[in-house]
């Protein structure tokens, strides 16, 4: 194993400077990159990216990474956050949602364990008692498996 030092810019410039062996993960890649941006990067989905191609979270693939590589990251509202907004906005229904608090805590939504962008597993609206058309955002939840 290699030591590397890797460096990672943002899309405004900024760095962060990595040193890692030449086996790591891109999964553990942006978990060593998170802890270092620290909460600001909390409620994102977070992306890395080399040579203007996203990189997959489990391997670097034909990535060939050297002493002094440069990568760059970047940091998306995470979308299904936004999409569940939109339907309780729709709806018009009471719950503790909104994009402060963790996706895992909030009410009537049950999410997968794992680190995908994708993560709502369950909605379970039933108690607000919802009349109406079901909003067709639902439909971009592409995890969901009850509803």
């Amino acid at each position: 194993m290699n030591q590397l030092t890797l460096h990672v810019y943002n899309i405004t410039g900024n760095l962060i400077t990595v040193k890692c062996d030449n086996t790591i993960t891109i999964k553990d890649l942006k978990e060593l990159i998170a802890e270092r941006i620290g909460d600001n990067c909390k409620h994102y989905y977070f992306s890395l990216i080399s040579n203007n191609i996203e990189l997959d979270d489990n391997a670097f693939y034909n990535i060939v990474l050297k002493n002094n590589s440069k990568l760059f990251y970047m940091m998306r509202l995470n979308l299904e956050r936004e999409i569940l907004l939109e339907i309780k906005q729709k709806l018009g229904f009471n719950s503790n949602w909104n994009r402060n608090i963790e996706l895992s805590q909030w009410d009537y939504v049950e999410i997968h364990d794992n680190n995908s962008k994708f993560k709502v597993k369950n909605l379970d609206l039933h108690i607000n008692k919802l009349t109406g058309k079901i909003p067709t955002e639902i439909g971009q939840l592409v995890n969901l498996n009850f509803l």
